[in-house]
C-alpha cells in the first residue's frame, strides 16, 4: 500500500530567505546598527530571486525579511537625524 505524503515537498526553505528574516528582526530591534538592516534587505532580494528561480521555498520569510529591513533602516536614519539635531539632549556635545 503506497502512503501519500499529502501534498508536501522536501523541498527545502532558502537560507538566504531565514537569514533576511533573523536580521531583519534584531535589526528592527536594534536599529542603532544600520548595518543589520541593509543585510535584511541584500539578503531579502537575493532570497526571493532564488526562490523565483525553483530554489527552494519561503518567500514570505524573505519579504518579511526585506520589509523588517526596510523598516529598520528607516529608523536607523531617524535615529541619526535625531541626534544629529540635537546631539546635546544625548550627552554627546
Amino acid at each position: 500500500m503506497a502512503y501519500s505524503t499529502g501534498g508536501y515537498t522536501s523541498e527545502r526553505t532558502n537560507g538566504m530567505a531565514v537569514a533576511s528574516l533573523v536580521l531583519g528582526i534584531v535589526g528592527l530591534l536594534i536599529s542603532l546598527f544600520g548595518v543589520l538592516p541593509i543585510l535584511a534587505i541584500v539578503f531579502g532580494g537575493v532570497g526571493r530571486r532564488q526562490i523565483d528561480q525553483g530554489r527552494g521555498r519561503g518567500m514570505g520569510m524573505a519579504t518579511a525579511g526585506l520589509i523588517l529591513g526596510v523598516i529598520g533602516l528607516i529608523l536607523f536614519v531617524v535615529v541619526l537625524v535625531v541626534v544629529g539635531i540635537h546631539p546635546t539632549s544625548f550627552g554627546h556635545g
